[in-house]
């Protein structure tokens, strides 16, 4: 999961293209762990049965021009399918 979080308004164009690089990182809430219960939740029912089946994460919240939560899902590679 990739939560992409907009950039403040009131910051200077060049913390903004600090932001853009990657060279800033998002220290505000919503905290990573909270966007990440939120994702599993809506999920549910749609995408596995129980989000108890997730035994993998692999996520990072960053600045983004174009706010938005890109998850990917996939099965993990040699395990069972329940």
């Amino acid at each position: 999961m990739c939560a992409e979080i907009p950039i403040p308004d009131s910051w200077s164009k060049k913390r903004k293209e600090r932001a853009i690089r990657g060279e800033e990182w998002p220290v505000t809430t919503p905290d990573l762990k909270n966007i990440l219960w939120l994702a599993e939740d809506a999920l549910k029912m749609v995408v596995y049965k129980d989000d108890k089946l997730i035994c993998k994460h692999n996520n990072i919240k960053r600045y983004s021009v174009q706010p938005k939560i890109v998850i990917t899902v996939a099965p993990i590679n040699g395990g069972a399918q329940p």
